[in-house]
């Protein structure tokens, strides 16, 4: 069991990460093109855009993916993936057609000039296209056919690089640019995946199907919202308090921090399938559970330490000067993103193995508030860095008090004294190279370390794993 999501984590997870790792492949060109401020003023954008797509989304596509295998024909499943895209796309264009209208609004709000209001409008068009892509790489995931999911995110990839790189340096079209480049790859994603998900897609929807859905669903939306408030609030406590170029720089510092999000999503593409198909069809799913948590946690973290002692090097290599500061930042983004967006998948499961994903919503709060109060303490006080660390601490209070609480609903006996030693060591090696320079070589020798430990305790997952993806493609 544990071969296999392995394999699905590499063939399918990694494939639905090709396409946000656009972000991360541009940001040479973007550090180069837009200033710190152009920078943070295309982060406040794709914000806003954002937390309505998280409404627009209503969280359908795990529903989908939680009943998937509950549902015993075909005819039901194709009912319930085609109300889930009628209610997508309806709610998405409300949404979208109340940004347009308060489009020159939020642009006065958040600059004090309504000059970006056409670029809001822009980056609010692809909203229905990403949630569409949302739910359909759930349904691809299901499909089993690599070679064809890998080319739809390839042709993602290099229509929104092309589009992009043509507007912003040949036409000198600025900001526009970027989400015209971004909206152009979902489009044609989209399209293409809807044509070739036409047997699932039918024009029929059923008020009792999405009630259904609704009632798994509704409660994870607060609790995805409090995920991105753990992730994006911070930026409207920034304005206050620091500058847009402050947040240009801080992103940066996230783009590169992002692997650990790409990591995330391609887990987040596996997991689920995995999850509810070991658990319907495995009664020794609790001792899968715990391999899966030790094994991912290894790997998370030595990713992390690599990230955080050659962060002044990517910096180097892949921003300018005016982005150097971005450098001390990476490394505790890196953590907080492992702990929230892999961890946090795996130990906090019982609400909804039980169904009561509304405890979620409630310990999202939590860290949300926990999060918010720690940046008007440290931001004042410590400026840029307080942000990452009231992040951070947002992410520990997220994954220690879901674990309790996921114990407490579906026991799985999870050993956290593990999982201790490992964040509080990697934690460490952070705070360590926050304040020292470390020499490039013990950096080097410490990174061979990990990279030997690994080859040695995981060689035979990793020659079986690379034949299989041979083999596929």
């Amino acid at each position: 069991m544990l071969k296999a999501f392995g394999k699905d984590f590499i063939i399918y997870g990694l494939s639905s990460s090709i396409s946000k790792f656009v972000g991360l492949f541009l940001v040479p060109l973007y550090t180069r093109v837009f200033s710190p401020e152009q920078y943070g003023t295309m982060d406040l954008i794709s914000t806003v855009v954002a937390v309505i797509a998280i409404i627009g989304m209503m969280q359908l596509e795990s529903a989908v993916s939680r009943y998937y295998f509950a549902e015993k024909n075909d005819d039901s499943k194709t009912l319930m993936i085609s109300t889930a895209i009628w209610s997508i796309l309806l709610l998405s264009g409300f949404l979208l057609s109340f940004l347009i209208f308060f489009s020159n609004h939020i642009s006065i709000l958040l600059f004090g000039k309504d000059e970006f209001s056409l670029v809001l409008i822009i980056a609010g068009i692809t909203m229905p296209f990403t949630n569409l892509n949302g739910l359909f790489t759930v349904i691809m995931r299901f499909k089993k056919k690599p070679i064809h999911y890998l080319g739809f995110q390839l042709s993602q990839i290099t229509i929104t690089i092309s589009t992009t790189v043509l507007l912003v340096l040949y036409y000198k079209t600025g900001i526009i640019g970027v989400f015209i480049g971004q909206l152009s790859g979902f489009l044609v994603i989209v399209l293409i995946m809807a044509y070739y998900l036409r047997s699932n897609i039918k024009l029929r929807w059923q008020k009792t199907a999405l009630l259904k859905m609704i009632r798994y669903s509704l409660p994870l939306v607060p609790a995805v919202g409090g995920a991105w408030a753990n992730s994006h609030l911070n930026r409207f406590v920034m304005i206050s308090y620091l500058s847009i170029s402050d947040i240009g720089i801080y992103v940066v510092a996230l783009k590169f921090a992002s692997i650990m999000q790409l990591i995330g999503a391609a887990f987040r593409m596996a997991w689920p399938p995995f999850l509810w198909e070991t658990f319907e069809k495995n009664s020794a799913h609790r001792e899968v559970f715990k391999k899966v948590l030790e094994h991912v946690s290894i790997l998370l973290f030595s990713i992390v330490i690599i990230l955080t002692v050659f962060a002044d090097q990517i910096i180097m290599i892949f921003a300018t000067k005016e982005y150097t500061l971005s450098a001390k930042l990476i490394g505790m983004l890196a953590l907080s993103s492992a702990t929230t967006n892999v961890l946090g998948q795996i130990v906090i499961l019982g609400p909804g193995i039980t169904k009561k994903t509304e405890y979620n919503t409630a310990i999202y709060l939590l860290s949300v508030a926990i999060n918010v109060a720690s940046l008007f303490i440290f931001v004042p006080k410590i400026g840029l860095v307080g942000v990452p660390v009231s992040l951070l601490l947002g992410s520990i209070t997220l994954v220690s008090v879901g674990w309790i609480n996921s114990e407490r609903l579906y026991k799985v006996g999870f050993n956290y004294k593990k999982i201790i030693i490992l964040f509080l060591t990697t934690l460490s090696i952070i705070i360590s190279n926050y304040f020292f320079n470390f020499l490039i070589e013990l950096k080097s020798l410490l990174i061979l370390i990990i990279l030997i430990f690994i080859s040695i305790k995981y060689r035979n997952f990793l020659i079986s794993s690379f034949l299989v993806v041979k083999r596929k493609f």
